[in-house]
């Protein structure tokens, strides 16, 4: 069953895009900054392809916002596949263009990236906007090289975002590895084991050991390298000519989608079965190397009642996990897998029949 699973889910994901693309360019103005103004290129689901298209109409809630930040002199269009994969799937994703000179302000640009969050679901609420009613209220902050060291200030800049992602980040001044040491948002960074501009030794990996976050994640691409995360661009692959990495950049683009979009569906669009699936693929292990640390949450509705055998456990089922398992006196009695659907006893009903021994239970969320 499990070699089954992992055979589907790494199908390319394009076999569910729903919507076409629009796009926006738009100046937006921070009056909170000395009305810095901030050009922006909105990519979001909507009716027709092309720019200016009308929003689609949103699901319930919304549809979920991103920003995202460019390297260090690289273009928005550098991040092409990253809308084209995210946006038909019901993502606005807003990348700023400010911060693009050889002398850029990482605090700045991770200060945009934070305001077009905020500005954007203003928008949605605002009457004349062209994304009224069509922002939820779930964010993500992402980027690459310095864009991704800059999402973590932009996340420490703002309480409401909901969840970081970048790809190669770089350490910032300020301290992008400072800020991860405040932050307690769930993280997925992203690798490449061939970087060598910013290795992932001096610059995520400290990332991630500094972070609070409640559930974080380390992906390495094996392989992959720094410019690879983006579209070939001259600049950058002038900055990496002697490491530019083992495998293709298709092949890189694809392993990052085949990790972030279950992320961020887990985390903004709340999809049990899509922590699971990321879960899933995280335990494949295909193309990549990965930590990962979690909170275990434990289930409250749990009863004990005596039975003439001993007792029996009862508890109800866990929506927003993969899994759960039980434990009796600290030692794991089954495991229920709601994804797999592997499982050894009962879902919900366990019965002890030993008698005359006091024994501790507790049920764990996977």
């Amino acid at each position: 069953m499990r070699t089954l699973w992992i055979i589907l889910i790494i199908l390319p994901l394009s076999v569910w895009a729903q919507y076409p693309i629009g796009h926006r360019n738009v100046t937006y103005t921070d009056s909170s900054r000395s009305n810095r103004q901030i050009p922006t290129d909105v990519y979001y689901p909507a009716t027709f392809a092309g720019d200016n298209a009308p929003v689609a109409i949103p699901p319930a809630g919304g549809f979920p916002l991103t920003s995202f930040g460019h390297g260090f002199l690289l273009n928005v269009a550098t991040y092409q596949y990253l809308w084209q994969a995210l946006v038909p799937e019901g993502y606005v994703v807003a990348l700023p263009r400010t911060e693009s000179s050889v002398s850029p302000s990482h605090l700045q640009f991770g200060l945009d990236l934070a305001f077009l969050i905020r500005k954007l679901q203003s928008e949605g609420n605002t009457n004349s906007s062209p994304f009224f009613g069509a922002i939820g209220t779930t964010s993500c902050v992402m980027g690459h090289s310095m864009g991704g060291g800059s999402s973590l200030l932009a996340a420490q800049s703002d309480t409401n975002i909901t969840a970081i992602a970048n790809f190669a980040a770089a350490e910032t001044n300020p301290s992008a590895i400072a800020a991860a040491g405040n932050l307690t948002l769930p993280t997925l960074l992203f690798a490449g084991s061939d970087d060598c501009v910013a290795p992932p030794a001096t610059h995520q990996l400290p990332m991630y050991n500094a972070l609070q976050s409640e559930c974080k994640t380390f992906i390495s691409i094996t392989g992959g390298s720094h410019c690879k995360f983006g579209v070939n661009n001259f600049t950058c692959n002038l900055g990496e000519f002697s490491c530019s990495g083992s495998i293709s950049r298709t092949a890189q683009h694809d392993l990052v989608i085949s990790y972030l979009l279950p992320f961020l569906d887990s985390y903004l669009k709340h999809e049990t079965e899509a922590r699971c699936l990321f879960q899933l693929r995280l335990e494949a292990q295909n193309g990549i190397a990965s930590q990962q640390t979690c909170t275990q949450s434990s289930v409250e509705a749990l009863t004990i009642v005596p039975s003439a055998n001993g007792v029996v456990l009862r508890w109800s089922s866990v929506s927003v996990a993969c899994g759960y398992e039980l434990l009796r006196s600290n030692q794991v009695e089954f495991s229920y897998d709601t994804l797999l659907r592997v499982y050894q006893g009962t879902a919900t009903t366990y019965e002890d029949t030993t008698i005359g021994q006091r024994q501790y239970y507790q049920v764990w969320v996977k």
